[in-house]
């Protein structure tokens, strides 16, 4: 996890949405088989890397995060 974070930055930094994606899906993986399905930490990861796909302009590869982050926390409160 600490050596993808750094390496995550970097493809977003190249505008590689490809390969950040990429690393974003193991990540994901990881957590999802750690924590349950509606963590907040796990909502608020799913959250923060639709932010940085959004921020790498892949909007489509955004939307579904960002919006299973909101209903998950939406559901929580």
């Amino acid at each position: 996890h600490w050596v993808r974070t750094p390496l995550l930055d970097a493809y977003g930094k190249a505008g590689r949405p490809t390969e950040a994606r990429a690393i974003i899906d193991e990540l994901l993986a990881d957590e999802r088989k750690a924590l349950p399905k509606d963590s907040p930490q796990l909502l608020s990861s799913m959250t923060a890397y639709g932010i940085f796909l959004l921020q790498v302009r892949a909007h489509a590869e955004a939307e579904p995060l960002l919006l299973a982050g909101y209903r998950g926390m939406e559901g929580r409160a």
